[in-house]
């Protein structure tokens, strides 16, 4: 009896030391902790690579892997989705799906790989995936009973050891916080979200270390004094507690939220967790057959899904964990900014668009106006070479009727001793030999009568044989708005003469006349000139009155004298010049000082009243004697 007793105990021994050598030999995963785990160890009865594929596939079945986030481990993953699988392959026995587990760090490579057909994830996962890597959302999940975090809704929870001083987020200021990764959603993203929402001033005042995977041993690292708080998924405090596999220590949530039908402690609000989409690897028909499939889940035992939802809650989460690592690209923040303030930037587009139909507009009324200052200045050089070759004219007119008039006299006292002296020399001799030059100084004195007298009339200015029916305001106001480009200062010149007044003439006499009257007023230091009309029974009085100095006693008593003037650079004939051109009218000129106790010069033109269209003849008569000038 005794012997048996010890070899049952030698036998015990030997099978405990088999036992511990075979664990102290064994190569441990990067998922052992799971393994040791009371949930891991309720699968013991499972293999360590469990396959949810039937045992047996026709060869002609597609392959459709379905690629699964796996933050516990492959194990605990294969556990909570082994028996979808199986009833996808139940249901759909052309395909053949096959459960591969993901680690969040290796996701990005295996789907870039084309390995993947369809992904099942948090929504963090999606965002992070590379622009060019198109999606088709198939459905989001409901409820699964059978993982490890039976909600089927994702939140952050921040966690503190009880002793520690931090109380608010506020307070997390300069201190070490540790996180799962910049791209786990419930490890990190959700959690940084409500910390910029709460206290925007901390984005780059906390210190944020990342430990990856396995997730549990961010509380180790918590109660070792490691890190100053954690952030992790919400429901794994409750699961490590449940599980009686949490480390020593007692831990203290911090911005704790209630949300309704929630069991678990988080400090954010929550967003869907789980959603399946399809790759571009999966044809479009059997993307859209899984999902009937789905819908059509009645059994308790297996996930239950919904429609899809949105990533634009997710979307602005990783917009800010870009702007926090400094990695957000120029495009990137502008279409950020752009989609934050779309209601400023309608408003700044629409600033820029009313800007610039007023810059084109301005270009077009700047145009307009250069196009009509080009064409008023082209009106005026071409006044101004009519002008200039009238008074050229009209001073050789001048200069030869006063070079005729003075050479008249001597050559008629000439003519009349060559006359003489050939009379007498007929009476000495007939045949005198002074008498041919002396006849000879007679003709050509007589010839220098008809070069004079032939030179004043050519010279001369001789009435236009075309006249026009003027309308007389307008004209005036034209011959204003010529002469006024060529004026340095401001003049205020009134137009004084009814709207409807006609009268036939050589308009450019009268615009001659008219004109430089005007430069002659303002040349003078006139600031208002007042033109005038009166109408009397035999004939029309134009006036021009201004406010310069007027005229001098001598231009007064000998208005009309050649040569005499005033101006350093004036020829003294503008008004000789007028008078001639008035008198081709048959007209007068007439200069004085204004009589109505103003200064100032009055220049009168009186024109024949034959001179006024007939259909102005029916204005009334002025009284003559009440403009007594």
């Amino acid at each position: 009896m005794l012997s048996s007793k010890i070899g049952a105990k030698v036998l015990i021994a030997f099978s405990m030391a088999i036992i511990f050598l075979s664990l102290a030999s064994a190569q441990v995963s990067p998922n052992a902790l799971d393994l040791l785990q009371p949930s891991s160890l309720e699968l013991s009865s499972l293999p360590s690579s469990v396959h949810c594929s039937p045992a047996q596939k026709h060869e002609d079945t597609k392959r459709i892997t379905i690629g699964v986030l796996a933050p516990y481990g492959d194990a605990v993953a294969e556990r909570e989705w082994c028996a979808w699988i199986q009833s996808l392959n139940n249901a759909l026995p052309e395909l053949h799906f096959i459960l591969k587990p993901l680690q969040i760090n290796n996701i990005e490579a295996e789907v870039n790989s084309g390995a993947i057909d369809l992904l099942l994830s948090h929504q963090g996962v999606f965002v992070n995936l590379q622009t060019d890597t198109p999606v088709r959302w198939v459905a989001s999940l409901e409820e699964n009973i059978h993982l490890e975090d039976t909600n089927a809704k994702i939140g952050s929870s921040i966690w503190v050891n009880n002793e520690s001083e931090i109380q608010s987020l506020q307070d997390l200021q300069g201190k070490n916080v540790g996180a799962v990764s910049t791209k786990a959603l419930g490890g990190f993203l959700l959690a940084y979200h409500e910390i910029m929402q709460n206290t925007p001033e901390l984005r780059k005042n906390i210190h944020f270390q990342y430990h990856g995977f396995p997730i549990e041993t961010l509380f180790n690292e918590l109660a070792n004094n490691k890190n100053d708080a954690i952030i992790v998924p919400a429901c794994l405090y409750e699961r490590l507690e449940r599980q009686d596999i949490l480390p020593d220590g007692d831990f203290r949530l911090i911005n704790p939220k209630n949300v309704a039908g929630f069991d678990c402690q988080t400090s954010t609000n929550l967003l869907p967790s789980w959603s399946l989409a399809a790759l571009d690897s999966l044809d479009s028909h059997i993307a859209k057959n899984i999902q009937a499939e789905l819908f059509k889940t009645t059994d308790p035992n297996l996930p239950t899904w919904q429609l899809p939802f949105t990533l634009a809650e997710i979307s602005q989460l990783t917009y800010d964990v870009k702007i926090f690592e400094g990695r957000e690209t120029l495009f990137e923040t502008l279409f950020r900014l752009a989609v934050t303030n779309k209601i400023w930037l309608l408003l700044f587009a629409l600033f820029l668009l009313i800007l610039l139909i007023n810059h084109l507009w301005l270009t077009y009324a700047a145009t307009k106006r250069r196009k009509q200052l080009d064409l008023a200045y082209k009106m005026m050089h071409d006044y101004e070479a009519m002008l200039s070759k009238a008074d050229r004219m009209n001073i050789l007119g001048e200069m030869a009727s006063g070079i005729g008039h003075e050479l008249n006299q001597p050559l008629s006292t000439i003519r009349n001793y060559a006359e003489g002296s050939i009379m007498i020399l007929k009476k000495e001799n007939d045949a005198h030999p002074l008498l041919m030059p002396m006849q000879k100084i007679n003709e050509q004195v007589s010839q220098c009568h008809s070069i004079i007298k032939n030179l004043r009339s050519w010279a001369k200015p001789k009435e236009s044989s075309i006249r026009e029916s003027i309308n007389l305001k307008p004209f005036l106001e034209r011959i204003i708005e010529i002469t006024r480009l060529r004026m340095r200062n401001n003049i205020e010149i009134i137009v004084n003469v009814p709207d409807e007044f006609y009268i036939v003439l050589t308009p450019s006499i009268l615009e001659q006349v008219i004109a430089n009257c005007l430069m002659n007023s303002v040349q003078a230091g006139a600031t208002q000139i007042e033109i005038r009309l009166k109408i009397y029974p035999e004939y029309v009085k134009l006036f021009l009155f201004d406010n310069g100095p007027g005229f001098d006693r001598v231009e007064l008593n000998a208005p009309f004298v050649p040569f005499r003037t005033s101006k350093e650079d004036g020829l003294g004939l503008g008004l000789v010049i007028c008078q001639r051109l008035i008198e081709s009218l048959d007209g007068k000129l007439r200069i004085a000082n204004r009589k109505d106790g103003k200064q100032g010069a009055a220049v009168r033109l009186i024109l024949s009243r034959e001179l006024v269209a007939d259909s102005s003849k029916t204005a009334n008569n002025a009284d003559d004697s009440s403009h007594n000038h």
